[in-house]
């Protein structure tokens, strides 16, 4: 801060009383504006988060006194005129406020923050499916006044990075969420919060301003310098120019940046031209305008982030696979196949020995295998005027009850044995239990001996198992 500004400050910093332009209780939710009269002290308004107001810039941060303890406020540059806000770690009862009289001072009360899903990115989720499912306001905005307005939505080229410039010690994160929406609504005078989405601390993505049943990611917002047409705005909560961004952080950034780009075909090294000039398709805030946004230690690392991205997205272009519920079943057993190919157009099956014998299933199904055997499964993936095949043979093995035959039989004769597994042993047994014959050389056939008319039991060893069958000896 300039030295001249410093000791303004020195003859000015007095306790202000702020009386409220309404009157709130000391649990009303909202931002509450306060001048400057008679030295009083305001006494019990409870906050969440405090915005301090000026027609000219005093400097990149500012410090204010609140309760007996001074704090520093980043600027934002995104808000009209010379605006510095500060989302509380520990909202407080403010009691007492010491700050320059040039300012006009605002509390916001939030209330207490809703426990909310995870909002995690990619939890669950098969590899190079970028589906976004955060937080939705309907969540984190519990309690909380909706927005009322006609939406706009635009064409995105432009994944447009911020950073709040707030507290990098603050864990509610819905919490600071809501102090934004406070402060941009009822503080800055915009419809909505300004951002398309908000990506806390602990990788937890929130969806921003709300889209009324639209797409979130396509909804006109108000971050980028007054140009927000085909910008995407992703604000990432904390200040990047005293702190690094966390692992998870920058997970669910790159994530949310691959899935935007892939979204709309858009190359993670390209730009395109906007009303501010030539932007990269992923740029920080400070490309649009004079702003350190979305701090240093963030934008630095910019060109790191579209090489992710990507890598992302290059190693989804096109992968061709399936799995399947089981490698082995009984005959009249069903089977299920889940396609986890990406980046064809169709897909064509072919199930050797199944039902259906062929399909064109984009997810997958069921087939249903009535005989024994060994059978192949192909997976046929169809991009433009070409085919790519994935064919696993003897994939699938069927097993089915042996069968002997003739039967009735003749002493004597020859008994065969029908199975799609190999035989191993054979046995033959009386009734009670007295065995006849017994072999492990069943490649020509059972030779039965000389047997008594009457009914005998034939246990036969295939595919690591024993089954058992009568046999009528006439």
């Amino acid at each position: 801060m300039h030295r001249k500004l410093a000791i303004l400050l020195l003859f000015f910093l007095q306790y202000f009383s702020l009386p409220a332009q309404k009157n709130p209780s000391s649990q009303e939710l909202g931002a509450f504006r306060y001048t400057h009269e008679n030295g009083k002290v305001l006494a019990g308004q409870h906050t969440t988060a405090l915005v301090l107001k000026s027609t000219y810039f005093q400097g990149s941060s500012v410090q204010v006194e609140v309760n007996g303890l001074t704090r520093t406020m980043p600027l934002d540059p995104d808000a009209p005129e010379y605006t510095y806000f500060l989302s509380l770690p520990d909202p407080i009862q403010v009691t007492s406020v010491i700050a320059h009289p040039d300012f006009t001072i605002f509390l916001i009360n939030s209330g207490k923050a809703p426990v909310t899903s995870d909002g995690k990115l990619r939890s669950n989720q098969e590899e190079c499916d970028f589906s976004v499912t955060p937080i939705l306001q309907v969540e984190w905005r519990n309690g909380l006044n909706p927005p009322s307005y006609s939406r706009s939505f635009t064409d995105v080229e432009h994944v447009i990075v911020h950073h709040a410039a707030g507290s990098n010690t603050n864990t509610n994160y819905t919490q600071v969420v809501r102090d934004i929406y406070i402060y941009h609504t009822e503080v800055n005078g915009w419809s909505d919060i300004g951002y398309n989405y908000l990506i806390a601390q602990n990788g937890a993505l929130y969806a921003g301003r709300d889209p009324a049943g639209g797409a979130q990611d396509n909804v006109l917002g108000a971050h980028f310098c007054g140009s927000n047409s085909r910008t995407m705005g992703v604000c990432l909560l904390g200040n990047y120019e005293t702190a690094s961004p966390t692992g998870a952080t920058w997970s669910t950034l790159q994530e949310l940046a691959a899935f935007k780009l892939q979204k709309e075909n858009l190359d993670a090294f390209g730009s395109t031209g906007h009303p501010l000039g030539q932007i990269d398709h992923i740029a920080g805030h400070r490309d649009g305008c004079s702003t350190l946004c979305p701090g240093g230690n963030v934008y630095d690392r910019l060109s790191t982030l579209r090489t992710g991205v990507d890598d992302l997205l290059t190693s989804c272009e096109v992968a061709l696979d399936f799995e399947v519920s089981d490698l082995t079943l009984e005959a009249g057993e069903s089977l299920l196949v889940t396609n986890t190919s990406h980046g064809y157009d169709r897909y064509s099956w072919i199930f050797d020995g199944g039902n259906p014998p062929t399909a064109e299933w984009p997810d997958g199904g069921e087939v249903h295998y009535n005989y024994g055997g060994i059978f192949d499964i192909t997976l046929i993936g169809h991009k433009g005027e070409s085919d790519d095949t994935l064919s696993f043979p003897n994939a699938i093995r069927v097993l089915d009850e042996p069968r002997i035959f003739p039967n009735p039989a003749k002493p004597l004769t020859t008994l065969n044995v029908s199975t799609s597994g190999a035989v191993i042993a054979v046995e033959i047994l009386g009734l009670q239990g007295r065995t006849h014959y017994s072999s492990d050389e069943v490649e020509n056939g059972i030779p039965l001996p000389y047997l008594s008319a009457g009914v005998y039991v034939v246990r036969i060893q295939a595919d690591g198992r024993w089954t058992s069958q009568m046999l009528l000896v006439q």
